[in-house]
């Protein structure tokens, strides 16, 4: 996620003055970041769960798509192949925490699209 926000503050700057900016208006854009959380008693029902309801939600998301015989690329077809890229947290509530951590930590304690700093709550 880091590598994707990067190329997109680089891309916004290079474009910023371009009759093609569609945003001219919009002097600092966010930047959102949406993850797919699941949290059951073990781990392994966390993933069951997490690929039945993945298959709902991609079919879902393309539908409209695919009524123009087009898919959006954007998402993978399985939910091993979203969760490996970072979309998705599932597990018990003590794994999903340590795995948002760690993708927080690759932000060094700030949230990728926002200008304030995050802190784990006490424990």
């Amino acid at each position: 996620m880091k590598r994707v926000t990067a190329v997109y503050r680089e891309h916004l700057k290079e474009s910023v003055d371009s009759r093609q900016n569609v945003n001219a208006h919009v002097s600092k854009p966010k930047i959102g970041v949406t993850r797919h959380i699941y949290i059951a008693s073990t781990d392994r029902e966390a993933e069951q769960v997490a690929c039945e309801s993945y298959r709902v939600f991609y079919d879902n998301i393309q539908k409209l798509w695919r009524d123009f015989n087009t898919v959006v690329l954007a998402f993978p077809l399985e939910h091993e192949t979203y969760h490996q890229a970072g979309a998705s947290f599932s597990g018990t509530v003590s794994s999903v925490r340590d795995e948002w951590y760690a993708m927080l930590g690759e932000f060094e304690g700030r949230h990728p699209g926002a200008d304030t700093d995050l802190e784990p709550p006490a424990a």
